[in-house]
């Protein structure tokens, strides 16, 4: 039987990694609540998050007393636990959505991520934009977004024509890309641009938002 207690959610609802937890929750009917660690005054680095959290990151999860950090990681305890909605069934559908997520964290989050912390970020926390970095970013993504490009031409989602875990994973950073000049990096590529149109018009996404502190006007 699928616990039912409400998930203590640390983090921040504006912080790309907070969001894949939020959705993947929110996707799977998952009692929650969110324990907000504000970054900007720097709570994460804190005894009390370091306890739960000792790399000084967001999110982390406490589930009854099970303690989990790690976006990912916390995403497929949601899912294993909650309703298991975002992992395919079939092996060929959940290889391909293994495939992708592997692809989103270790070849395309991080130059995605790169132009996001560089573009978004360094401002925010009152530093300056490095234009060369934020090349360097772009022409390293062109590659895995071809890719994406065409495996999006042939499928609705990254594992078929189920929505997984993979393209949660991708939502967040792809989001905050959009708001900067390198948003052609993704427009620009149709398949992707309407993949994105399929999975940011899912009513998931536009709750997840409500809890990103970045996004409320005063």
């Amino acid at each position: 039987m699928a616990a039912s207690n409400k998930l203590e959610i640390y983090g921040m609802g504006g912080s790309t990694c907070t969001q894949r937890v939020l959705m993947s929750a929110l996707e799977n009917g998952a009692a929650f609540e969110i324990r907000t660690v504000d970054l900007r005054k720097g709570e994460h680095k804190q005894p009390a998050h370091l306890a739960r959290q000792p790399f000084g990151q967001v999110p982390a999860l406490d589930d009854a007393g099970f303690v989990v950090y790690e976006s990912r990681a916390i995403a497929r305890y949601i899912n294993d636990t909650r309703g298991n909605k975002l992992v395919p069934s079939d092996p060929k559908a959940r290889a391909l959505m293994e495939q992708w997520a592997s692809l989103e964290q270790g070849t395309l989050t991080p130059e995605i991520s790169g132009i996001v912390g560089q573009r978004i970020f360094a401002p925010v926390f009152g530093g300056k934009t490095d234009e060369s970095k934020v090349a360097a970013h772009a022409e390293k993504a062109k590659q895995g977004l071809d890719v994406m490009d065409a495996h999006l031409a042939r499928n609705s989602y990254l594992a078929g024509e189920q929505f997984t875990l993979a393209d949660i994973f991708f939502m967040p950073y792809f989001a905050m890309c959009l708001q900067t000049p390198e948003a052609t990096l993704l427009t620009s590529r149709p398949h992707i641009a309407a993949w994105w149109k399929r999975v940011s018009e899912r009513p998931t996404w536009a709750q997840t938002q409500t809890y990103n502190e970045f996004a409320k006007k005063d």
